[in-house]
């Protein structure tokens, strides 16, 4: 199935082929812009979010300066990695700020229940790996009976998933054997004999630290720390949130 998992991608690719032509640039600028735009959507939320602008310039300077985003599957190669990055960045700042401040809830309820969905239609399960992730930040955030309580978080979320489903349910009638060729291929990755558990539980760990993300890894304790001892509440709950985010990202493909 490869790169054709979704189509969403393939899309984005074809305009920008018909905007640029058939070449280098017309097949790199959608995952380059995607990387622009993750640089935006982070400067963006710690101005207007955490008002702490210097926060964002330094997180922008690490993204930019990384080989997990600017190489092996990122934004500088055309892949679809890069643009699911900026999808799933997106959709989990939203809902960050829905934790964060009840100004526009509903507006960033639809954004994020938007971008969950455009992950999911640009490379299937992997776009909805973070959820759990979220849903436990969730469980311990303070304003947890404001999100539940809210209707158009289920409102939202059921279009997501109708949407979603309705494109699987659309594409197997197009092309038969499609459902089982995906999901017997997305699934696959979190049995025994999957690519995940193949590589060992310290495959990405070790990536992270000594490749992918070096050296920023090498001070992500020292950065759980710092929450400890920051005035900015909202800031605080960033460097927490992040440190469960990604403790349970890399558990789930690590497991």
């Amino acid at each position: 199935v490869g790169n054709d998992k979704t189509r969403m991608v393939l899309f984005l690719i074809a305009a920008s082929y018909k905007v640029f032509g058939y070449n280098e640039l017309g097949l790199r600028f959608p995952s380059a812009m995607a990387g622009l735009l993750s640089v935006v959507v982070i400067l963006l939320f710690s101005h207007y979010v955490l008002k702490r602008r210097d926060v964002g310039i330094f997180a922008v300077l690490a993204l930019i300066s990384t080989t997990g985003i600017i190489r092996y599957h990122g934004t500088r190669t055309g892949d679809v990695d890069g643009i699911l990055t900026f999808f799933i960045l997106t959709y989990c700042l939203s809902y960050f700020t829905v934790l964060f401040t009840r100004k526009r809830q509903n507006l960033f309820l639809f954004l994020f229940s938007l971008f969950v969905l455009f992950a999911f239609l640009t490379k299937g399960i992997a776009g909805l790996v973070p959820l759990p992730a979220l849903l436990l930040i969730t469980l311990i955030d303070k304003n947890r009976k404001v999100i539940f309580s809210n209707k158009y978080v289920y409102i939202f979320s059921a279009l997501a998933l109708i949407l979603g489903v309705s494109y699987y349910i659309l594409r197997q009638q197009y092309d038969p054997g499609y459902f089982d060729a995906i999901f017997n291929q997305d699934l696959n990755m979190f049995s025994n004999e999957g690519s995940f558990k193949k590589r060992g539980f310290y495959f990405y760990k070790k990536n992270i630290v000594k490749e992918y993300f070096y050296p920023y890894a090498l001070y992500l304790p020292a950065s759980f720390f710092m929450a400890f001892f920051t005035k900015n509440k909202r800031l605080k709950k960033v460097i927490i949130y992040s440190t469960v985010f990604f403790v349970v990202f890399v558990l789930i493909h690590s497991i």
